[in-house]
């Protein structure tokens, strides 16, 4: 089941394990398929960062989606996956945002596999 923003993915593992490359990214037109390469983690995040922060962040490098694992306690847990509409834009993403402070602690920014 997908959520805009915060995502808990609850598809059966034997489902997502026979998809296409795991990269959970909407195609850059808006289909639903996949880009392969598109995917970035971003690591290092506060854990008081929000989804809406990582689109705040990123809008002007073509950001489509932002997976997020939420606690109960309503904190992520130090990572999330954002989606670019190219891999193209993922790199410049990775370039460009490389170490930039995010509610106060330097992201780190590498291709999700």
């Amino acid at each position: 089941r997908r959520v805009h923003g915060d995502v808990r993915d609850t598809a059966p593992a034997a489902r997502r394990d026979n998809a296409l490359p795991a990269k959970r990214a909407r195609a850059a037109d808006g289909g639903g398929g996949f880009v392969v390469g598109s995917a970035v983690r971003v690591g290092n995040l506060a854990f008081e960062a929000t989804s809406q922060d990582l689109y705040q962040h990123f809008r002007s490098a073509g950001i489509l989606d932002v997976l997020m694992k939420v606690k109960p306690n309503g904190m992520n847990d130090g990572s999330a996956v954002v989606t670019f509409n190219s891999a193209q834009a993922a790199f410049l993403a990775i370039r460009d945002f490389q170490k930039s402070p995010l509610r106060g602690r330097r992201i780190t920014l590498t291709p999700d596999k």
